[in-house]
């Protein structure tokens, strides 16, 4: 995790939390899109997860 010693060096000592976080997150959005019957497309599921994951070191 470079990218979060350079945004937030403390965030290194909680390394693991921030991967645990941004992991069932990740996983928990794709099964509420799987439950409502894929209705966002695809690309845009892609680019919120994506975005999400990008930003929670900010």
């Amino acid at each position: 995790m470079p990218v979060l010693q350079h945004v937030h060096p403390h965030l290194l000592q909680i390394q693991s939390y921030v991967f645990t976080f941004v992991m069932h997150g990740s996983l928990n959005v794709l099964r509420v899109w799987i439950q409502n019957g894929f209705e966002t497309p695809t690309n845009e599921m892609a680019e919120l997860i994506y975005t999400l994951c990008n930003n929670i070191a900010r």
